[in-house]
């Protein structure tokens, strides 16, 4: 029989990465199935994220100081219950009030490009990874507070353009 034609439910087809059989996926349910009974774990200590031991840099902080967020509805609502006491925790330990703006994930863009054209937007906008490079002229650049190396004598620097 030529090569080209082959008859069904014979050995002779080639297997390609998407055939899936019967047999693995009967060996792929065993072995999720284990892994559950066990309760084995993917995370070992070797996959564990290392840390710096680095003190937080001890900048002051300006009296009266305020912060405005921007950022995307939640997608679920642990989400947002979890960023708001997570802002709450913030407020709590450096007095500092958190103001956290909701929109909508289509909104977000035209918000980002209103507020910083305007100047008078947010201080934190969590969007899109392309709105740093579309408003680059509108960033503050922040490396001498988030440098390890940051001295507290420098004191508190106007950030406003």
């Amino acid at each position: 029989m030529p090569p080209a034609i082959q008859r069904r439910g014979t050995d002779n087809r080639e297997k390609t990465r998407n055939d899936i059989t019967r047999r693995d996926a009967l060996a792929l349910g065993v072995s999720a199935a284990a892994l559950a009974v066990t309760g084995a774990s993917a995370r070992t200590a070797a996959s564990a994220i290392k840390a710096a031991d680095v003190p937080a840099p001890a900048l002051p902080i300006e009296k009266g100081a305020s912060l405005r967020m921007l950022r995307p509805v939640r997608f679920v609502k642990p989400d947002e219950d979890v960023f708001r006491a997570n802002a709450a925790k913030f407020t709590e330990k450096t007095g500092v009030e958190v103001k956290v703006d909701f929109v909508g994930w289509e909104d977000i863009n035209q918000q980002t490009a209103v507020t910083s054209n305007s100047a008078a937007g947010p201080d934190i906008i969590i969007g899109f990874s392309d709105a740093p490079h579309i408003y680059a002229d509108k960033l503050i650049e922040l490396t001498d507070a988030a440098s390890p190396a940051a001295s507290s004598a420098k004191g508190p620097q106007s950030r406003s353009r």
